[in-house]
């Protein structure tokens, strides 16, 4: 052969197996298997099982690839493959939610209702059906104003299909409500995939029926009271398509829908929507998100918008749909600045100018609302050296609950007998100060001579009667006075609404140690403003009545309030101007190194991300007795996501100590 003739080449054969990342319900990430011959190819989204561990377990697949099969490395092969779970932009949205909140995709996939999907077993004979105890009752009437442009404006843009955020700016619950379900009863018929989310579980009878006239059986109902049976019901009528419609707290919106044309958030502003367990995402966040990942119309409604809301639409980011103008606030109860001064801890705990308006409204047989800073009787203080009697395990003050003579920390649990004499100094001189519930129910009955209920937790102290005796208030059980702390709001409702409302706890919401103390004090204003009838009024009881954002609160005027809470968080450099990641660092009593913690912070530094802390908090976990915050700031969001999970990754490697991470968080 001679030297120029052709070198036929050599052909390498390479076998390619079928590899797949599958993602289990557990604090793990991806595991890869080998898809054998005889399954599905068309596998992501889908349920498989899985050998994993000493068993097998369900698992979603995520991403399918061509590998080349590596003998020496053993890779498990699934064992089988079932239903889908995950659409294309679910499985985008699920790996956008890991990500975000820095959390394993498994406890990502466990949060969306995964475990419900795969349940194999249904007792049918001890589940109730969702649609018995959900929409009973007859249709709620809907007496607010609708808003016809804000209806339309809504409509032509869920016509359009494409992205966009707005924002509904509603005069009051009743009109917001109303506009909202007007414009989801002319909603196109052919629209599938609307999801609805409300921040409470008591908001869910008032929207149920209502929904079911308009969707039938494609609505479903998903919240934290359903039973495990009920849940798993409602999630396979998602997923095998028969529901399209989900109304839900704020888990509903991890539900599986494929696609999310519509969704719809009801009271954008209000904490709830944001978990303080687990996975602590925010709903709100989620439903924009999912809205941009689908190429769909989100809707915030809100009757006192969230400041980051605000932010947005003044950045062009959302679109509002409607501005309150400072007119409308003459339909809406009267509200009055009223100053309050005590010179002696004897005092009453109520201003003369509110027992006189209490009074006059019960000549007239009119209710009037209280609320109060906090349960209990009162803090107790020394008048020698200052000392606040304090819980020993947590040092949080202890409220004195006067009717049994005891005081309770209302952060761990602990109680104690009251003592004479100041646990410091050993001083008599002991006084009750800054009153709870129970001190002011004493006080209303000794000022105005006639009972009154007490709204708790977990019961009212006395039961409503139908009428009230004028001739003789004290023996009627019926009292036209209500007393409790802000979370009486759920329990008595906005159905009944009163003639006046005392809020006596603005001084406590301002003083928190919060840069949203403002914002949380206004919406709470609001909120108790649509507990009072229209011509009634609502006052609000303080020591320093000339604050700027009382000024704004007491003519509802959200906008000049925006200007003043914004600029102010812009000086300070706080969200929106800025993000916040902030850890929890668990660990036994005195087990916890602090010189530890400090060395993996040291080593994670960025110029362009502030670090405070590790700082010694209460722990509000009874398995671990100490607790550390730090906190990361940035406006570079992408910088403090790097850094936050090198610092996650630092501090996971120390096995005795238990890490949460709260992303955008609203409790600091």
């Amino acid at each position: 052969m001679t030297s120029n003739s052709l070198v036929r080449p050599v052909l390498h054969y390479v076998c390619l197996d079928m590899l797949v990342d599958v993602v289990f319900p557990l604090r793990l990430s991806p595991l890869t298997y080998r898809v054998p011959e005889g399954l599905p190819h068309d596998i992501t989204g889908r349920i498989v099982k899985a050998p994993l561990m000493h068993g097998s377990r369900f698992g979603l697949a995520v991403d399918v690839r061509m590998g080349p099969g590596d003998e020496s490395i053993k890779i498990k092969e699934l064992l089988d493959v079932h239903d889908t779970f995950a659409s294309a932009t679910h499985l985008k949205f699920l790996k956008w939610l890991s990500e975000y909140y820095l959390s394993p995709a498994g406890l990502a996939l466990k949060s969306s209702f995964f475990e419900e999907a795969v349940s194999q077993q249904t007792d049918r004979r001890k589940s109730k059906k969702v649609v018995d105890s959900t929409f009973a009752g007859s249709l709620p009437e809907i007496s607010g104003m609708i808003s016809p442009a804000v209806v339309s404006g809504i409509l032509n843009r869920v016509k359009a299909c494409s992205y966009s955020a707005l924002v509904y700016h509603a005069q009051d619950l009743e009109s917001e409500y109303a506009t909202l379900f007007e414009m989801l009863r002319q909603l196109p018929a052919d629209l599938r995939g609307i999801v609805v989310l409300v921040p409470e579980t008591g908001f869910i009878k008032k929207a149920a029926t209502f929904l079911e006239q308009i969707f039938g059986q494609r609505l479903v109902v998903l919240h934290s009271k359903l039973g495990k049976n009920e849940r798993a019901e409602s999630i396979k009528k998602i997923i095998s398509g028969n529901s399209d419609v989900i109304l839900g707290t704020r888990s509903a919106m991890l539900a599986p829908l494929p696609h999310a044309s519509f969704i719809v958030v009801i009271e954008e502003q209000n904490r709830s929507y944001k978990g303080e367990e687990g996975l602590r995402y925010n709903a709100r966040d989620l439903a924009v998100m999912r809205a941009f990942i689908d190429k769909s119309c989100v809707l915030l409604s809100s009757i006192c918008p969230s400041i980051e809301t605000d932010f947005n639409i003044r950045k062009g980011k959302y679109v509002q749909l409607a501005k309150i103008s400072l007119q409308s606030s003459e339909k809406r109860p009267r509200i009055k600045i009223v100053t309050f001064r005590t010179k002696k801890q004897s005092e009453l705990s109520l201003s003369s100018e509110v027992i006189n308006e209490a009074g006059n409204l019960l000549q007239k047989k009119e209710r009037v609302l209280f609320l109060v800073g906090r349960k209990g009787y009162s803090l107790i203080r020394c008048e020698d050296c200052g000392h606040i009697e304090s819980c020993g395990n947590c040092s949080i003050p202890m409220i004195f609950y006067k009717s049994i003579g005891m005081l309770k920390c209302h952060h761990c649990g602990h109680e104690r007998r009251s003592s004479e004499s100041c646990g410091e100094c050993g001083s008599q001189r002991i006084r009750p100060f800054s009153a709870g519930t129970e001190r002011v129910m004493e006080d209303v009955r000794e000022a105005l001579k006639t009972p009154a209920l007490l709204v708790q937790k977990a019961r009212i102290s006395s039961p409503p009667a139908k009428e009230f005796n004028s001739n003789n208030p004290g023996l009627s059980d019926f009292a036209p006075f209500v007393i409790g702390t802000s979370l009486a709001k759920r329990k008595v409702g906005v159905e009944n609404k009163f003639s006046a409302a005392v809020l006596m706890n603005i001084d406590l919401l301002l003083a928190q140690p919060d840069f949203r103390a403002y914002e949380h004090a206004f919406q709470e204003i609001i909120e108790v403003s649509q507990m009072v009838k229209r011509e009634g009024s609502l006052l609000i009881q303080t020591k320093s009545p000339g604050s700027k954002v009382l000024k704004c609160m007491k003519h509802y005027d959200f906008e000049t309030f925006a200007d003043l809470e914004l600029s102010q968080r812009k000086d300070l450099d706080y969200p929106p101007y800025s993000r916040l990641v902030l850890f929890s660092v668990f660990g036994k009593a005195g087990g916890t190194d602090l010189t530890h913690l400090w060395r993996v912070v040291r080593s994670v530094r960025d110029d362009a991300v502030s670090i405070f802390g590790p700082v010694e908090v209460p722990s509000a976990s009874k398995a671990y007795g100490q607790c550390h915050h730090i906190l990361l700031k940035s406006r570079d969001s992408r910088k403090l996501h790097e850094m936050a999970k090198t610092l996650l990754s630092g501090l996971e490697c120390d096995k005795r100590i238990k890490v949460v991470v709260d992303v955008d968080p609203l409790k600091i």
